[in-house]
């Protein structure tokens, strides 16, 4: 899978950057949210957009999540897929292709 996040458009993130992304996480989920009250941890981010890939430990899961930057109190906002390793390799495989193709 990291192979896959290692091309464009995604970027791997420093610490740093994925204890921000974690709190913005955090901050944005409503308590209906499929996300709210697990331990989300960034690993990467897209460079064109907002979407951050997080390892949702508790499920044994990837969520790729488009961030909002403000407050949500609906289940849909923000915006999340969840992923195994092997479905997430296959959807940022498919996306790096396409923003190849551009």
């Amino acid at each position: 899978m990291k192979v896959f996040l290692k091309n464009v458009p995604w970027l791997f993130i420093n610490d740093a950057v994925a204890e921000r992304l974690q709190q913005e996480l955090v901050k944005e989920l409503s308590q209906e949210h499929v996300l709210y009250g697990t331990k989300a941890q960034a690993i990467a981010k897209r460079e064109d957009n907002d979407d951050v890939v997080f390892w949702i430990s508790a499920i044994d899961q990837y969520a790729v999540v488009h961030l909002t930057y403000a407050q949500e109190t609906s289940k849909t906002f923000p915006i999340a897929k969840l992923f195994s390793a092997e479905e997430l390799a296959v959807y940022c495989k498919h996306i790096s292709q396409y923003y190849e193709q551009e």
